[in-house]
């Protein structure tokens, strides 16, 4: 993280009291202490880490160096096990974090730690679920896609307009997947009688719960996916259409993912073993 003026804030579902910080959805409570409880308990009520460095160090005399190191260190930790959310608290700081994001990768030839966003998912049925995730995947990714998107379809339309309309279909088909996906896991966890939250970290948003998941959960999202896909087929077949065909690719490609090539895939297999 490249400074103190980032904003912290704790999922509704996370909590700290009593020397515990508690993940209500997955049921969990984990100890803190003394100075990591002090830290987190102003953080909780909304003092930002710069007030919080300022008022630790005069009233402890330590320096403000080192509280800002530890303080920094504690909520990284704990941004990284998905308990708190940081972000940069405005434009400027948003630009300053993609220019050392650059200047980082430069230096070093690989990404930084990716600041990790946690978000509830709705309780309802499956239907709200979907409509949930895919509002969440669109503030994350849409506006990076659409940008991907506007630069193909540019250049299919000058080159040839049938190639911008298949490049359209394969772009919707990749984000319906996207959202069928997520949502498959999220309504597959709830429906057996466990909990889940959205997490966004750059590009990628997923659904997070306990490993102690069945089969069934783990491969929810590439079958739902899969059979979406198989249905836009038939129809595309049915319609003699070829869009709809081109679109359904996505999908049912997505069927990959329940193989040991894939994280869901070999979770699965770690269920059934």
């Amino acid at each position: 993280m490249s400074g103190m003026t980032y904003k912290v804030d704790f999922p509704t579902d996370v909590t700290v009291e009593s020397g515990y910080i508690r993940d209500a959805t997955l049921g969990q409570s984990y100890p803190l202490n003394d100075t990591a409880d002090m830290y987190l308990s102003l953080l909780h009520v909304g003092v930002p880490m710069t007030d919080i460095v300022d008022s630790v160090s005069a009233q402890f005399g330590i320096s403000s160096k080192v509280v800002e190191r530890d303080l920094l260190s504690l909520v990284v930790r704990l941004n990284e096990a998905q308990l708190v959310n940081i972000y940069p608290s405005g434009l400027l700081e948003r630009i300053k974090r993609q220019v050392w994001v650059v200047k980082f990768v430069l230096t070093t030839g690989v990404l930084p730690p990716l600041l990790i966003k946690r978000m509830p998912i709705v309780d309802g049925g499956p239907v709200l679920v979907a409509i949930n995730v895919a509002r969440t995947l669109s503030r994350h990714v849409l506006l990076p896609m659409m940008l991907s998107a506007f630069i193909v379809l540019t250049l299919g339309i000058l080159t040839d307009p049938a190639i911008a309309y298949l490049v359209a279909a394969v772009l919707v088909g990749i984000f319906t997947a996207f959202i069928l996906h997520e949502a498959g896991h999220a309504v597959a966890v709830r429906a057996s009688g466990r909990k889940s939250y959205l997490i966004a970290a750059g590009l990628k948003i997923a659904v997070a719960h306990t490993h102690r998941s069945s089969a069934f959960v783990h491969a929810s999202g590439s079958l739902v996916t899969y059979l979406v896909g198989l249905i836009l087929l038939l129809s595309a077949y049915l319609t003699h259409s070829v869009l709809p065909a081109v679109a359904s690719v996505p999908l049912i490609t997505q069927l990959v993912f329940v193989t040991v090539l894939a994280r869901d895939g070999r979770l699965l297999v770690d269920s059934l073993s």
